[in-house]
């Protein structure tokens, strides 16, 4: 599991495929995979303590902002459950279908991205 965690979505259903040797091509998996987590993702739990996190951190106006690596559908059905909480977040970096991210995580081009965004180029003219 921890080779696929921030992974673009293509490249964590080549890594599943490989390390479990599964009898299916990658393009298979991943629509099956996809399939049945997008039944699942309005079901997310939220981990222990993060509203508590997120809320103080809007409180004290600390900007903040998502990158991930998932496509846009994925990261909306994700956060729709929660979506007041999520309004906290002033920009969405989704790594997965955004052109301009070249490389998925650990690479850093995600983050440099959300970064040299106009949201973020705002928040360290502030600084």
């Amino acid at each position: 599991m921890a080779k696929v965690i921030g992974t673009p979505e293509r490249e964590s259903s080549r890594i599943a495929v490989t390390e479990m040797q599964l009898p299916m091509s990658v393009d298979d998996f991943q629509k099956k995979f996809n399939k049945e987590s997008h039944e699942q993702f309005h079901n997310l739990p939220l981990i222990s303590g993060v509203d508590k996190l997120i809320n103080h951190f809007k409180y004290i106006r600390i900007p903040m902002a998502v990158a991930t690596s998932s496509h846009r559908e994925s990261y909306e059905l994700k956060a729709k459950p929660h979506n007041e909480l999520f309004k906290a977040f002033s920009h969405v970096v989704c790594g997965g279908d955004d052109p301009e991210v070249k490389r998925g995580k650990p690479h850093p081009d995600i983050f440099l991205m959300c970064a040299s965004s106009a949201w973020c180029s705002r928040i360290l003219q502030m600084v």
